[in-house]
């Protein structure tokens, strides 16, 4: 599985943005779209590009609604964004607090 098919799993398999897009996205957090998916090295870094396009997506409610049809309002659209965003967040310092290193592929057996 690629870089860019993982997070497109990850997004649910919905387009939000063009697959270029995408690829400029993964490019921007240090991955290569056509490049293997290794989740030791590159999930924090996929879960950030999940998160900035989530982000920029809550800038556009509208467009966000025309592909994420379950949401009546803008206001539960935007609420069910921040939370993915917040839960996104909340897995992003897990692995840090982990001492998960993307750019080390060394890691200690037992930490303090």
């Amino acid at each position: 599985m690629t870089n860019e098919e993982r997070l497109l799993l990850e997004m649910g398999n919905r387009l939000y943005f063009s697959q270029e897009q995408y690829a400029e996205l993964l490019a921007e957090n240090g991955l290569t779209s056509t490049a293997t998916f290794e989740k030791d090295y590159c999930m924090k870094a996929l879960l950030e590009t999940v998160k900035q396009i989530l982000e920029s997506l809550s800038n556009n409610i509208d467009y966000y609604m025309t592909v994420q049809t379950e949401y009546t309002t803008q206001s539960s659209a935007y609420n069910a964004l921040q939370d993915r965003i917040h839960r996104l967040d909340n897995r992003i310092n897990e692995l840090s607090a982990n001492g998960v290193n993307d750019s080390n592929p060394i890691c200690y057996l037992y930490r303090n």
